[in-house]
């Protein structure tokens, strides 16, 4: 078979079809001995799964199961912020986004927590970089992004200090 401007089109739609209906991007095709390409194959992806908790500093009058949200400097961790990861060279290899925060009381303290799930993420990275929000990139080895992500917004002080208030 000849590599005909029609096959090569007609690869090139069965390339982009596959790739509307799976969200993954399929392989660039690799040569065969006889020179023909071979079957696109789609490169491993998994799901990244975690939680993203704000500090609450008690006096939000929150009780236990109920929707929250970030204010001061993390005002913008509410349902529908950003979930992006990254690969070495900082570029986006996927994205998802926050549910609702539940409030959360623990012998330890209460948060407002997120649960934090990035479908298709490119396998095989020593090491990813996750971003909740505009909040900076936080390194995340590799076998923490496969198994579970605990994200934690950490203490600032002054008037912008993370905390949990109802969503």
């Amino acid at each position: 078979m000849k590599c005909t401007t029609a096959n090569v089109a007609a690869l090139t739609a069965i390339m982009a079809a596959l790739t509307a209906c799976s969200g993954q991007t399929p392989a660039a095709p690799e040569a065969t001995q006889a020179g023909q390409p071979s079957t696109p194959t789609l490169a491993p992806t998994f799901t990244m799964k975690g939680a993203f908790d704000i500090p609450a500093s008690g006096g939000e009058n929150l009780t236990q199961g109920t929707a929250c949200k970030g204010t001061g400097t993390y005002a913008d961790a509410e349902s529908g912020a950003p979930v992006r990861v990254y690969n070495a060279n900082g570029e986006v290899i996927a994205q998802g986004a926050l549910p609702n925060g539940t409030f959360q009381v623990t012998p330890i303290g209460s948060a407002c927590v997120f649960s934090v799930t990035v479908y298709a993420v490119p396998d095989g990275l020593l090491q990813y970089g996750v971003q909740i929000g505009e909040h900076g990139v936080r390194p995340v080895k590799s076998d923490e992004t496969h198994a579970w992500v605990f994200l934690h917004a950490s203490w600032t002080i002054g008037p912008n200090q993370p905390r949990a208030s109802l969503a």
